[in-house]
């Protein structure tokens, strides 16, 4: 579910080119990298990090046009990204917005 997280914000139609940077304060480029290099990746390392809690954060929160293009991507729903969220993160699932980084 991380790596489909991933892989929707570096390749999906979710987050337009101009607010891109906004919402990951990274280029969407050094979202690909990361998506590229998966598994061999290091959590623990603070761009990934990063870029593993705004994936999956904006997936939650930014207001998706068709919804439906959601399991193009996504293998689960929201409730279940949320789960997982917390779970990576170590915490409860409350409120997606604490995720952001």
């Amino acid at each position: 579910m991380v790596r489909e997280s991933l892989r929707a914000a570096a390749e999906g139609p979710f987050y337009p080119e101009w607010e891109f940077g906004t919402l990951f304060g990274l280029e969407r480029p050094e979202v690909q990298a990361v998506l590229a290099r998966w598994p061999d990746i290091d959590d623990s390392h603070e761009i990934i990090c990063t870029v593993i809690s705004n994936a999956m954060n904006n997936l939650l929160i930014y207001p998706i046009d068709n919804p439906d293009r959601w399991s193009a991507y996504v293998s689960v729903g929201p409730r279940e990204v949320a789960r997982i969220f917390a779970a990576w993160r170590g915490s409860t699932p409350s409120s997606p917005i604490g995720g952001m980084r």
